[in-house]
């Protein structure tokens, strides 16, 4: 049945209504002429029924043999749509023009992801991909996902399995990354502890050497700690690669001076804006940005379209040129003094991440011209530092 009724919408069809006259000669006479007549029914007024085009065109010799007068109540089906726009051409080209935008963009990707990257951004390694020949616009019979992959092996040394898989309009990049080898530490080449700071040596653990210095002792930096050179009973010398622990305590500065007048970069007024469109790949210049003379900034900010959380492969990219002027400015006490804390804050936490701090002695106050904060320090620290021990070989 409902190949029927699609094949009738196909050719098209009229619903009419009849009245007055005789409605079973009528319905003989269309029946003997081969007039089909389907969904007949009756009316208060008459009776209903539909025929084809064709049909109708030939009903009237039965319908005035019948004395039944006739009137359209509908036209039905592709014909008469095309009828009704077939001076509206505009219609025509939008629909051709749609449905070979929709066979076109089927055959091209449409967004490219990357899947299985910890260590890697997923910008990185799509930019790989794009100079291969993977990227948003690139016509999906063209890539050749198992050449790529091959290849992507020796420009992504980085990881141990890379694929490319084509799922409808995407691209799938599911990559997986080598786990880094541990360095080995080199305890073969020859080298003395030596001092890496000054202070007073507080303990000291000898793994590999001799020790040169006792718990107590003041060391400047620089002096020998762990000795890697020792001798043999007959007096040759036994190269170590020396190796231990010196724990002492020292004395660390902090100090950051911020001046009254800083050096900044001020933005004029001048600035062009640049807009282009982005579509599947290609970019369509709607407006230049102007690139004036002398220094300047440049933002480039892209927006794209999307369907949902699917981000779609066309969007806006707008570039802002901002003309820069370096200058000089007077900062208050108040600010100055707030730079200076932020930067001594940073150093300090620094700091307090490799030593243990015992105690400390914090000055801050004005000077003639900004701010200055001075942090002396007690601290407890390995001051341990491997230093090679250069061999030299006479010749004869």
């Amino acid at each position: 049945m409902f190949f029927v009724s699609l094949i009738r919408f196909l050719t098209g069809y009229v619903t009419f209504f009849g009245r007055e006259g005789f409605t079973e000669r009528f319905i003989n006479l269309c029946s003997r002429d081969g007039i089909p007549l389907w969904d007949l029914r009756s009316d208060p007024d008459g009776f209903c029924a539909c025929t084809t085009i064709k049909g109708y065109k030939s009903i009237r010799s039965a319908a005035r043999r019948s004395g039944v007068r006739l009137r359209i109540r509908q036209r039905k089906g592709i014909p008469f749509f095309i009828s009704r726009y077939k001076y509206r051409w505009g219609m025509a080209v939008g629909a051709v023009f749609f449905v070979m935008m929709l066979s076109f963009l089927s055959t091209r990707i449409w967004y490219v992801e990357v899947v299985g990257n910890e260590r890697f951004s997923s910008d990185s390694i799509i930019e790989v991909f794009d100079a291969m020949g993977v990227s948003v616009g690139k016509r999906k019979d063209d890539i050749d996902t198992s050449a790529i992959q091959l290849r992507a092996y020796t420009e992504l040394p980085d990881f141990s399995w890379v694929a490319v898989n084509l799922d409808g309009s995407t691209a799938r990049i599911e990559v997986r990354e080598k786990v880094p080898v541990p360095e080995i530490a080199d305890d073969t080449t020859a080298c003395n502890i030596t001092a890496a700071y000054g202070g007073q040596v507080i303990s000291i653990e000898v793994y590999e050497g001799k020790g040169e210095v006792k718990a107590g002792t003041a060391v400047a930096k620089g002096d020998l700690l762990i000795n890697g050179i020792t001798e043999n009973g007959d007096g040759t010398p036994v190269f170590h690669h020396a190796s231990g622990k010196v724990i002492a305590k020292t004395v660390r500065e902090i100090e950051v001076t911020i001046p009254s007048r800083i050096k900044c970069r001020r933005y004029t007024d001048y600035k062009s804006c640049g807009y282009t469109f982005y579509f599947f790949g290609f970019e369509i210049p709607i407006k230049k940005a102007e690139y004036p003379q002398g220094e300047y900034e440049e933002e480039i900010k892209k927006t794209y379209a999307y369907a949902g959380e699917t981000k779609l492969p066309l969007g806006i990219i707008k570039t802002t040129v901002t003309v820069t002027e370096e200058t000089e400015r007077e900062i208050t006490s108040a600010e100055a003094g707030n730079f200076a804390v932020m930067e001594f804050s940073n150093q300090y936490e620094e700091l307090k991440s490799k030593v243990k701090i015992l105690s400390e002695n914090i000055e801050s106050g004005e000077y003639d011209a900004g701010w200055r904060i001075k942090g002396t320090f007690v601290c407890e620290e390995n001051i341990s530092l491997e230093e090679k021990i250069e061999i030299f070989q006479e010749n004869e």
